[in-house]
């Protein structure tokens, strides 16, 4: 855990070096640009180390102490010259009832702190490839392509799995992989505050936009786990930002350029539905690097950017090239979630049923309502509501769930809706910026739904759009006049966010019987948590691997299907560790090229294999620990 305080100080002390050279510059501004340089340097570093197979803690610590020690002494002699370092503050709100909201907000950020502290990483995702491929890199010291049955562990996007990898080799355990979703939630409520004060809004407002982000339910759910979808948030927060003041410098500063080219790159290091809700503000960038600037100092300014965008995301590209001859992966995998057919009829379609992922209540009656609404829609324009080209799971409205895939933000989205609604009635009286801001961000919404597929588990997806819709409604609310309502409404919020921060199903701080098999995070073992569907299933998991280390097999193969939860063997069998290897053994993949031939595994781990198979590479069947979904196959005894 030592080792793990490096990184973190070394970000703290960028930090203020940051702070101290640009004093001119809100800490906001500082904390943003410093989350971006911190991340682009932390993808960067492991190139290098992976080259030579060394990423190791040894090694990961050199990395992080040479930039800390530097910035160390950089902040001595700011204060010798100075006497004085310039640091943060924060501004207490002045009102008591912004006060109480100012109290909710820090109540959401300490609550999800200490779900993400205590509970595991567990999310199905999380199981099958965000967390397996940072075990296989950090077994393999390397993040060059593996053998492996599950293709999104190769192909998906990297950048946040392999800020977690660092941790994961400094502390030697997943005790700190879901903090950074986690930082991606706190920086993202600093990113919402900056937006929303360059856009206008008073103070009330922006504290209300921060309350608004906070209370989230998705965030609050994505904040505890290790998905990817508010480390994106976070960069798209970030891009954001540096637009805005790209818009507002009378003469465009090649550092800010730099800054927008990582807080892009790192958006689409982190997913690829990044390039939906990126491309309206590339256009807007666009239009305004031509009229203010010459030919030639806008494409040095383009080329700078894209230059920032390429090399955060080229090493990965170009093994994705390698491995499937396309840069974006496993075509397949991209063809299962993104639209095969695209017209205005399919954006109309798409967009009503991503919406609709926030619009269910706990009335039955009034969710068959809406559906059948929607349905309508599709009646008259000639649309099948379940066509495979556009549909990912059957179109449906559900209730609200604390179950995390399924979790919708329906009070957040009734806001934006009257939001839209202000802001056509009250659109002469906007600011420019205001609403062109909220142009773009409507537009990324818009462009999602043209790009990919409705599915049920979506809303997760589209945390991006809810994080940069905050800012535009605090710009809305800033026309209101009332001192005690805005805040009302950003305390009923954090009230209303509740059922997520106390009891999300699979891990939740008070129980709810009928939706956890687990119990309280606080009273089930770590071990337990990281099986929230059924401890039926965790019994079959422990059996296999008791049985692996009473053998004292260090050596395993994985036969395991392309949707399996790989991570949980990981953890059963005390990994990391040195002497502990899990290798796929795979025969109709791509992958099978970057097998080890010399790997010879004293256990294999075979999912849903044929019932006739009793032996595999000279290993016989367990019989006694049969399972209906997994068998193990060992060394005969005394061999």
């Amino acid at each position: 855990m030592l080792l793990a305080s490096i990184p973190l100080l070394c970000f703290i002390c960028l930090l203020l070096v940051l702070g101290n050279v640009q004093t001119e510059l809100d800490w906001r501004r500082t904390f943003l640009r410093t989350s971006l340089l911190w991340g682009g340097y932390a993808i960067l570093i492991l190139e290098p180390l992976s080259a030579f197979e060394m990423i190791s803690p040894l090694y990961l610590a050199l990395v992080w102490i040479i930039p800390t020690t530097g910035l160390c002494l950089k902040l001595f002699q700011m204060n010798r010259q100075t006497h004085r370092l310039h640091l943060p503050t924060v501004k207490i709100p002045d009102s008591n009832i912004n006060r109480v909201l100012f109290v909710g907000i820090g109540l959401s950020l300490m609550i999800t702190l200490i779900i993400a502290w205590i509970a595991p990483p567990q999310t199905a995702d999380s199981l099958v490839y965000h967390m397996s491929r940072v075990a296989h890199w950090a077994q393999n010291q390397s993040i060059r392509p593996y053998a492996t049955g599950i293709r999104f562990q190769n192909t998906m996007s990297q950048a946040a799995e392999l800020i977690i990898l660092q941790f994961y080799v400094l502390t030697g355990s997943d005790k700190m992989a879901n903090l950074v979703q986690w930082f991606a939630m706190a920086g993202s409520l600093i990113g919402v505050s900056l937006v929303a004060d360059k856009l206008g809004a008073n103070r009330s407002a922006r504290t209300f936009s921060v309350a608004f982000a906070a209370s989230l339910p998705m965030g609050i759910v994505q904040a505890s786990s290790t998905m990817t979808d508010y480390v994106l948030a976070f960069w798209m927060i970030c891009a954001a930002s540096e637009v805005l003041l790209l818009i507002n410098e009378k003469t465009t500063n090649p550092s800010s350029s730099v800054f927008l080219g990582l807080a892009v790159g790192l958006a689409i290091a982190t997913k690829p539905t990044s390039f939906s809700f990126l491309l309206p503000f590339a256009f807007l960038v666009a239009i305004i690097l031509l009229r203010r600037l010459s030919m030639r100092r806008f494409i040095l300014i383009s080329v700078l950017i894209v230059f920032c965008i390429t090399t955060l995301n080229f090493a990965h590209y170009l093994r994705n090239y390698a491995l499937y001859d396309n840069p974006l992966g496993f075509e397949q995998t991209f063809q299962r979630h993104a639209n095969r057919l695209i017209n205005a009829k399919v954006i109309l379609s798409n967009t009503l049923r991503h919406a609709s992922l926030h619009v269910g209540t706990i009335w039955p009656e009034v969710n068959e309502w809406i559906y059948q609404q929607i349905v309508k829609v599709h009646v008259k324009t000639g649309i099948d509501i379940n066509d495979p080209r556009t549909t990912f799971t059957e179109f449906r409205i559900l209730a609200p769930s604390t179950n995390e895939n399924l979790v919708g933000n329906p009070i957040h989205a009734l806001i934006i809706l009257v939001s839209i609604i202000l802001t056509v009635t009250l659109w002469s009286r906007m600011d420019p910026m205001t609403r062109i801001f909220a142009i773009a961000v409507a537009s990324g919404f818009i462009i999602f739904s043209a790009m990919f597929k409705y599915q049920i588990f979506g809303s997760r997806l589209q945390l991006p759009f809810f994080i940069l819709s905050a800012p535009i409604i605090a710009t809305i609310l800033s026309k209101i006049k009332n001192t005690w309502l805005i805040p009302s409404l950003g305390i009923v919020l954090i009230i209303a966010s509740f059922p997520w921060l106390f009891q999300i199903s699979s891990r939740s701080i008070i129980t709810k019987s009928e939706e956890s098999v687990v119990g309280s995070i606080f009273s089930a073992s770590r071990i337990d948590l990281y099986f929230p569907k059924s401890q039926s299933a965790a019994a079959v998991y422990h059996r296999i691997a008791d049985r692996i280390e009473d053998r004292g097999c260090s050596d395993i193969g994985l036969m395991l299907s392309g949707s399996s939860s790989e991570y949980l063997w990981w953890v059963l069998l005390g990994a990391p560790r040195d002497d502990l290897r899990l290798e796929w053994i795979v025969s109709d993949s791509p992958t099978a090229a970057y097998g080890d031939e010399s790997f010879e595994p004293c256990a294999v781990i075979c999912e849903n294999c044929p019932s006739e198979w009793t032996t595999i590479r000279g290993l016989q069947l367990a019989k006694d620990v049969l399972a209906s979904q997994f068998n193990l196959f060992l060394e005969v005894e005394g061999k």
